[in-house]
């Protein structure tokens, strides 16, 4: 009987000192709430994006033709925001980018093959 005295004595003391914690702490405790919340949505947020860009890029993807020396043409349909995505892997050397439906943009060692 003495020992559970003494374990609810504790249990109401720690109850107690958590809940002076939390009221005496409001503004640190604001800021963890919001910065856990933070993390989460752009963890959230990335891997929500670079699926979706994976996703994108697997659904444009028409075909891809192999030549006879080992090169790989791949076809692929883009409109103005997905070369806007894809600017970076794309660097022209020479010409402008397609901008009639009849265009295209082709490699000068895939022609040269």
């Amino acid at each position: 009987m003495i020992q559970k005295i003494g374990t609810e004595y504790q249990r109401n003391l720690t109850k107690k000192l958590a809940k002076e914690s939390l009221k005496s702490e409001k503004r640190r405790n604001l800021m963890v709430v919001i910065a856990v919340a933070l993390a989460v949505f752009m963890v959230c947020f990335v891997g929500v994006v670079s699926t979706s860009l994976a996703q994108m890029q697997r659904n444009h993807a028409l075909s891809q033709e192999p030549s006879e020396q080992g090169y790989t043409a791949s076809f692929v349909y883009m409109d103005k925001e997905m070369m806007y995505i894809a600017r970076d892997q794309m660097k022209l050397l020479e010409g402008r980018i397609p901008e009639k439906a009849n265009e295209i943009i082709v490699s000068g060692n895939f022609l040269s093959t």
